[in-house]
């Protein structure tokens, strides 16, 4: 009787990327790129950190505002009530 062997999990087939399997070979974020550009290797780099720190955090435009920025340069709150305004 054959021993029994410890399988490996398995990892996404790109390069570099090593992280745990989803589907078709590749990670979820690979997959979702395969699935939704045809093409895993699009865009930017997944997880990529500009010199080893994370990106700067945009904060609201809005004057006195700090929170930080959500869409077209603005917080929830003050994107919210942009929207509500153009209806």
């Amino acid at each position: 009787m054959p021993e029994p062997t410890t399988q490996q999990p398995r990892r996404c087939n790109v390069p570099g990327c090593g992280r745990p399997h989803y589907a078709k070979d590749y990670c979820q974020a690979h997959y979702r790129r395969l699935w939704r550009h045809g093409n895993p290797f699009i865009g930017i780099k997944i997880g990529d950190l500009t010199n080893g720190q994370r990106p700067i955090r945009r904060d609201c435009c809005e004057a006195g505002c700090n929170r930080p920025h959500i869409a077209q340069g603005l917080c929830m709150a003050h994107y919210q009530r942009a929207r509500r305004a153009r209806s």
